[in-house]
């Protein structure tokens, strides 16, 4: 935020792999992509992962969080609900291709006057359409021990512990619980 307490209009932060932001809220709108890497955003119920090519919106006042799954360029738009046009009135998913990508970028500059400002936003709400999304659902293994890793994950998708701290946590070295996940749900 700004000394006076107003968020700029944009971030763009490089994020290490697994770096990230902890459950947060805004009180404007925000609009992210990663410019390179993949992002993991989640909200209370739900988690996106968001390759380059898509985008999430999160409408002003939703807690969320962020991590990067690998090195990541993470861009943020911040509007202000006032002069935007949308009523997603939850967080939702868009293509970030082409000349969405291309306004993002633009438009995260700090120093774009005003008036460029808002015709590049007038577009950009033109090219905001949602993108189905498909939920895919998690085998949870039976051996206790993976099952206590399963659901901590499941409560808290940006828990940024090693498959060993995770080991240390549930009393199980690494690579026992690397082989109960394959055995038991068919995932590494």
């Amino acid at each position: 935020m700004s000394p006076d307490g107003q968020l700029p209009p944009a971030l763009v932060v490089d994020l290490a792999a697994r770096d990230g932001f902890d459950f947060h809220q805004h009180p404007a709108h925000q609009l992210t992509l990663a410019t390179r890497g993949v992002l993991v955003m989640a909200v209370e119920e739900a988690a996106w992962v968001l390759p380059q090519s898509r985008a999430l919106w999160i409408p002003s006042g939703i807690s969320h969080a962020v991590e990067a799954s690998v090195d990541t360029t993470m861009v943020g738009l911040y509007i202000d609900p006032e002069r935007c046009p949308l009523t997603f009135e939850a967080p939702t998913v868009v293509d970030a291709g082409g000349l969405l990508r291309a306004l993002v970028v633009h438009l995260s500059d700090r120093r774009l006057p005003e008036p460029d400002r808002a015709r590049a936003e007038a577009v950009l709400w033109d090219l905001m359409d949602p993108l189905p999304v498909a939920a895919l659902p998690l085998p949870i293994p039976t051996d206790e021990r993976a099952r206590r890793l399963t659901d901590a994950l499941l409560a808290d998708v940006t828990d940024p512990r090693s498959l060993a701290e995770w080991g240390r946590a549930v009393g199980a070295s690494a690579r026992t619980l690397a082989r109960l996940f394959v055995a038991e749900t068919g995932m590494g």
